[in-house]
């Protein structure tokens, strides 16, 4: 694995540990896509949070099935690297993190045209606690066409080189709160 994949696989850990207990649970996924929604004002019951939420299990399912033991209810930072990389290496990593960015660009699509605008895009980004200086060179980075709007491509494209791009200067690198 390539330092700059595994740099970005131990920042997604430490952003996902919400507790900040040296582990990953499906609870602190989830609680990623409730702190999404909650600071976006979409409530608990609403057919968005369940959809995030239902989506946050999908990728904790793909990174336990990782795991050697496969059933783990957390992991420790070496687990949740070589699982992401086990599931880059065997092809699900993108069925793993495809449901999520969908519901995450769906919350965060507060007027529901569809696409998600800079305004949107950095509330979005701050509600996670990323800077807003931050939050905008990752739009200007992912909008690939240039357009002031980032389409669901747009952001999958984005997420999709997070994962698997090794160019610390790509557009992987801005998403997720990277850098």
């Amino acid at each position: 694995m390539s330092d700059v994949l595994r740099e970005k696989y131990e920042h997604r850990f430490h952003e996902l540990d919400v507790d900040g207990d040296g582990f990953v649970s499906q609870d602190d996924v989830r609680g990623r896509a409730r702190q999404l929604a909650d600071a976006l004002g979409v409530p608990a019951h609403d057919p968005l949070t369940r959809a995030a939420e239902d989506a946050a299990d999908v990728y904790w399912k793909g990174v336990v099935s990782h795991t050697p033991d496969g059933g783990a209810r957390r992991v420790d930072l070496p687990a949740f690297v070589a699982a992401l990389e086990a599931a880059r290496e065997d092809g699900t990593l993108r069925s793993m993190v495809k449901p999520t960015v969908r519901a995450h660009l769906a919350v965060a699509d507060q007027d529901g045209d569809g696409v998600v605008d800079t305004a949107e895009f950095v509330a979005a980004q701050q509600a996670l606690g990323i800077p807003e200086d931050r939050a905008l060179a990752a739009f200007t980075a992912l909008d690939a066409d240039g357009d002031g709007r980032l389409t669901l491509a747009e952001w999958e494209n984005a997420v999709w080189d997070f994962y698997t791009g090794t160019d610390p200067d790509g557009p992987g690198a801005r998403v997720l709160g990277h850098t």
